[in-house]
Parts: C-alpha cells; structure tokens; sequence
C-alpha cells in the first residue's frame, strides 16, 4: 500500500481544496516555499504574480512567512479564472493542473460563495439608516424564503461584495452553477431543470431544451458576472456540453455592459456569444426608464460602436478559422433582454447595408420580403405592413448616412443568429417593425444567417409587460424565421414582481412558489401555434393597452429633457435631429486606447 508524498504539490492542492480542512490552517515554512515555489513553476510567473497583485496577497512571498488553507484558496480560485489565452496557449502545465483541479475549485469557490451571501447578509442589516434598514430586512426576509442551497446568486439584500477575490469567487461559482442547467440534473434524486417532466412534456426534443437552457444560464447568471479581460473559462454550449471560451469585455458604462464569449479552440461548434448584463445600477435603472423602451435610446446612440466591435470580433474569428461555419448568439435577461433584441435589429441592418451597399429600397420591395416571410397575418395585417415599410425605409435612410463607409461583411457572412431573451423589457412598436422588416429582408437572400429568436417569460412578471411587443411576433408559420416562447405558469404570491422573480431566481425552476406545487409550463413556436404566439409576445396582462401606448408616448420634453434641448438647438442650426447623441459610452477599447495615450494612467 503506497501513500501520497506529503511533499508534493498535488498533496499540498488535494488538502487545501477539502472542504473539511480548516481555512485557518498554516502550512510550516519548508511547506509554504515548496507550495510558493512549484506552484510558480507550473502556472508561469507571470500568471502567479497576477494573482497575488489583484488580491494583494502579496504577503505570502515574504521569506520566513506561514502560508494559511485561506491562502491558497485564495490562489486556486484566482488561478482559475485569471488563466489568459496565451497563459493556456504556452503552459500544457497549467492546462494538465486545470483540467485535474477544475471540479473541485469550482466546489470550493460555491462553498465558500455561500459563506459570503451569509456575511452579505449580516453586513448589510448593520446599516443604520432606519429606511435603508427597513427595505434591506425586507429584501432579506424574502430571500430566505427563496434562496435554496444551490442558489449561487446575489442576495436581494443588494450589498455589492467589491474585493478582486470575492468577485472571482462569485464568477467561479457562477460557473459551476451551470450543472443546474445541463441535461439530468437532479436535486433529491428528482429531476430537475431542463430534464423534469414539466419542461421535457411540452419541448420533447433534447436539442430545443439543452439550446434554450445555455440561453438562459448565459443571460441570467453569467451577463451579471464580472468577467476577466482575456482569460479563458468553461462555458455551457447550446448542445449541453462546455467548452472554452476566451473573454473580451466590449463595454461597461453607463449602464450598458456588454461582453463577448470568443471561441478558444477550433472545433465544429464555433459560435459567438453576445452577452447584455440586465438592471444591475443606478445608472442602469435610469436606462430603464427611457422614453421610447429600457434601453432604447442607449442603443440609439451606440450602436456603431457595438457594430464595429463585434463585426471585429466575428472577422477576426473568421480569418484564423478559414472555410468554418460561425455563427452569433445574443443573450439577455430584464434590461439585458431589451438590449439583445435592439442589436439583433442593429446587426440584421448591418447586414442589409453590407449586402445593399447603401443603396435605396422601393414599398415593392419590402412588402415581397413580408409576404415571402409571411410576416403580419390577420385583420390588421395591411395595417402592420403599412407602418413597417414607412419605418424601415426611414432606417435605411439613416443607416445609409451612419454606415457610411463601414464594412459589415463578417457580419454578413455568419451562418445563423440565435438570440434568448429572458422577462425582456419590449420594445415599441416602431423598434419591432424595423427589426422584423430587416430580417425579412435578409432572408431573401440564400446567403443570409437564418435566425431564431428565443424568449422564456414567467405569468405576471410585469416588465415583461412594458412597451408593445417583442421582436419577431409577427413572423407566421410559413417563415424561415423560428419564433419560440416557452411560458411559466406558477402561484408566486407576493413575491411575485419582476426584481424577485427574475434576478434571484433560476428560471426553470421552482424557488419563489408559495404553494409548494410544481410549475407549468407551455412551450409555442410561430411554426405551430402561430396566434398563441402572438398574443403571448405583444399583449399584456398587468399594464392595460392604452398604458403600454403611453409608456412610449411620454413626451421627451418631460423624461429626457437635454436631449430634447440639444435637438430643438440642432433644428435651428439646420441640423439633422436624428444625429443628435445623447449618453455615448466609452467601449473597453476606446478605454484602453485612452489610458495608452494618457501617460498619467500608465502603469510604470
């Protein structure tokens, strides 16, 4: 019978990374430099000083010092998810000690998330303001109900936890939470998720679950992380299976954040994902309320911007992947969800101007790509068609002066974009024509990315109720455009508004039911239930008809009121209106280049 040489680096790991060891345990100091220094060795100096400088931790260094279990917790979870592509790409070192080590990283750093939601918590009932008091109990109060063991998710109480090293902690929790997500999970020897009863009877086939389901891990959990620049973490595909993807944060500002999952190693699944962080801010919030839809006029006003990187990103994948089929997925939840319907729109124009190159469209022409699409059926049907072609031909218009001399053929050239939007703030009527009007408009050409559009809403959530309509509500059954909405039906009781339902809770599960019965429910494709859809995409039950129009009719003047100023001062110098920016953000682009050219901000 061997046993394990207490000297070694993979005893040192196994020890530290059992739960049962005690965080406050020192290792002797020939320990704590064997550890310091093979560790080192394997994961690359530059990766290891990376570490210990965001944490600063930079103690442990110190000759003669006792390094804790803490300690090195501390730096396998950073180790984690601070590994960049070229850390990967130069050390099979460091990817063999990943790879063996992963699992048991990702159980730790869930433990101890855990530990951290409970001094959240406690930390944040200390506050001593009465009124801020009172609503954090409250907050508490419903969270205890409905967080469970396995809810790895921010406590409704709303402290922030800004350490580097919490902030990973959550991230790698985050990560391993995706097993909620995956195909025979199970709590309690109960299936669980995409594989239980209620959702597997009304999707039967596999592939819609397990596509539906990344959709929603990456809008739900993963778009509210903090993502490192550059490194390469696990991420759950949309056939169920995780692969590396590397990260490349495109903006954080002013309440618009947006990240890009890149595609690490070549394979045949090569496929973009574009991920719109939901409320998570004051600045956020503000977004929110924007006269014409949450998020309407920030998209407005970036979206060249947005374009421009991702069309980057797609062309560059392209050229070091030539011959392979990529493709675009755009994902979000709340504020988030409004967002990845807006730039489906923003990157269908893109493509039509790459594939027009700035020319004109004739009524002829758009209303053939709507009957070819079978898009807007019924007694309003010429009614829908009308306002569509006027707005789209506005939208080309205006595309023609703001994408001129852009080139959007990366764009142009992706085989498919698949979009999930989850509890979606909608968007106004106008926002949906142009978008579908684009997209049809794309599908008559042969070459055009086929698109579906994927929404998950949740019965009475009453976000999901502002503005008109969703994105592809009316598309028939005869398009090439695939339309699905899968629906949950459930008693939430009190806690039933769309703060709680949505940003504490996994969407496919039962955590905030009060009547402790399973959920229900229904699943509807524009292919098969055509009018369901429908109704289930642009009507509301919470705000009435006429509030929906208001929402969007509120004067500007009112709501927003510089902007308003800045266009009444443009019509009087002649100028275009239209062209008038309001909360431009700074992409992490614009950022680095700014920093490079600032020699206050470099590092020395």
């Amino acid at each position: 019978m061997t046993t394990a040489n207490p000297l070694s680096l993979e005893h040192m790991v196994n020890k530290v990374l059992n739960p049962a060891t005690s965080g406050k345990e020192e290792f002797n100091v020939f320990e704590t430099q064997f550890i310091l220094e093979t560790l080192k060795h394997v994961v690359g100096h530059d990766l290891y000083n990376n570490v210990i400088n965001k944490y600063q931790i930079q103690h442990i260094n110190d000759p003669g010092n006792h390094l804790n279990v803490n300690d090195l917790r501390a730096l396998m979870i950073g180790i984690s998810t601070n590994t960049s592509a070229n850390d990967l790409a130069s050390n099979q070192e460091l990817r063999n000690f990943l790879e063996n080590n992963q699992v048991n990283i990702s159980q730790l750093a869930k433990e101890q998330r855990q530990e951290l939601a409970k001094h959240m918590d406690k930390t944040a009932l200390k506050k001593k303001n009465p009124l801020v008091g009172f609503c954090l109990r409250v907050g508490k109060a419903i969270t205890d109900v409905a967080v469970k063991a396995n809810d790895l998710k921010d406590a409704f109480a709303g402290v922030q936890i800004n350490k580097a090293f919490e902030e990973d902690i959550k991230t790698v929790a985050t990560m391993h939470y995706s097993n909620t997500y995956t195909a025979g999970y199970q709590e309690n020897g109960i299936a669980k998720g995409i594989s239980s009863p209620e959702i597997a009877n009304v999707m039967t086939e596999p592939d819609e679950r397990k596509k539906l389901a990344s959709g929603l891990y990456l809008a739900t959990d993963l778009a509210y992380r903090n993502l490192n620049q550059g490194s390469v973490i696990p991420v759950l595909d949309d056939d169920g299976q995780n692969r590396l993807y590397r990260v490349h944060n495109i903006a954080n500002d002013k309440g618009l954040v947006c990240t890009a999952l890149i595609p690490y190693e070549p394979g045949n699944q090569l496929d973009v994902k574009i991920l719109f962080r939901g409320t998570h801010s004051g600045a956020s919030a503000s977004v929110d309320l924007e006269t014409t839809g949450a998020g309407s006029k920030t998209m407005r006003d970036n979206r060249i911007k947005l374009l421009d990187e991702v069309n980057k990103i797609v062309g560059d994948l392209q050229a070091s992947q030539p011959g392979s089929s990529i493709s675009l997925s755009i994902q979000g939840h709340s504020l988030g969800g409004a967002f990845a319907e807006r730039f489906t729109s923003e990157v269908h124009q893109a493509i039509y101007h790459a594939n027009s190159q700035g020319g004109t469209l004739s009524t002829e022409q758009i209303q053939q790509a709507a009957q070819n699409q079978d898009l807007y059926q019924g007694d309003d049907a010429h009614r829908e068609r009308t306002k569509m072609v006027t707005n789209v031909q506005e939208r080309v218009a205006l595309n023609n002066r703001e994408m001129q001399g852009k080139d959007y053929s990366a764009l142009s050239n992706l085989s498919k974009i698949n979009t999930t939007s989850a509890n979606s703030a909608r968007l106004n009527s106008i926002e949906a024509y142009v978008g579908e009007g684009f997209i049809a408009l794309n599908q008559s050409s042969p070459s055009a990315p086929q698109q579906s559009l994927n929404y998950f809403k949740a019965r009475g959530d009453w976000v999901s109720q502002a503005g008109m309509k969703n994105l592809g509500s009316g598309f028939g059954p005869n398009s090439q455009v695939d339309v699905a909405l899968l629906r949950k039906h459930t008693d939430y009781g009190v806690s039933n508004i769309h703060p709680i339902l949505g940003h504490c809770d996994h969407p496919l599960m039962r955590y905030h039911d009060k009547s402790e019965q399973a959920p229900r429910f229904d699943y509807l494709t524009n292919h098969a239930n055509g009018a369901e859809l429908k109704s289930g995409l642009t009507s509301g039950r919470t705000l009435p008809r006429v509030a929906q129009k208001l929402y969007g009719k509120t004067p500007q003047a009112i709501i927003e009121p510089i902007t308003w100023a800045k266009k009444q001062i443009a019509k009087v110098r002649g100028k275009d209106p239209i062209m008038v920016k309001g909360f431009n953000i700074q992409t992490e682009a614009q950022k680095q280049e700014a920093k490079q050219n600032d020699p206050t901000k470099r590092r020395p």
